[in-house]
């Protein structure tokens, strides 16, 4: 952010910390090191510029529908029916399009493993689970190249793990990464 917002050499923080998390730091930090390790083996696939978000105009009529921090997502799409769709905020149309918009940009961004981003699948689940019937629910707004990804390999693997199990899952991988 130094470089982006184009900080003066001579400001104080930067001169503290501009890359003291990196190897060729003149005065590197072991804290900064191992979170930058930590960021970059669990965090950096999933906060990406969400530009599959950008499409469904839906997502604009409420702050509400912010994204947090990938990949904890479920919140989020639990957000989406009870707020949006039952609050009346979305259409069903608009709906259509963050489901649509989920697949498709879980699809970009794991072309060949289910397990680069999970973040949007976190959301479809979280989606799932606020439906009164689930995944059936979901798969019936859908056309059907869209309920063929959401029945069919890595999204429906991920999207079937428990909210539970995937936060545990995370906290075995950083407990790995801590020692």
């Amino acid at each position: 952010m130094f470089d982006a917002w184009e900080i003066e050499d001579t400001d104080v923080l930067k001169r503290r910390v501009y890359r003291s998390g990196h190897e060729d730091a003149k005065n590197p930090r072991p804290a900064f090191m191992k979170a930058g390790e930590i960021y970059q083996a669990m965090l950096a696939s999933e906060n990406h510029r969400h530009f599959a978000l950008r499409e469904p105009k839906g997502l604009r009529k409420s702050s509400k529908f912010l994204l947090n921090y990938a990949p904890f997502f479920d919140d989020w799409g639990t957000l989406i029916v009870q707020e949006g769709v039952n609050g009346g905020i979305l259409s069903e149309g608009d709906f259509r399009d963050v489901v649509e918009a989920l697949v498709v940009g879980w699809k970009k961004l794991n072309p060949k493993s289910i397990y680069t981003s999970q973040g949007y699948a976190r959301a479809l689940s979280g989606i799932m689970k606020a439906l009164p019937r689930g995944r059936e629910d979901l798969e019936n707004l859908v056309p059907p190249v869209i309920r063929k990804e959401l029945r069919e390999g890595g999204l429906r693997t991920l999207t079937g793990v428990s909210r539970s199990q995937f936060e545990n899952q995370w906290v075995r991988k950083l407990s790995q990464l801590l020692t």
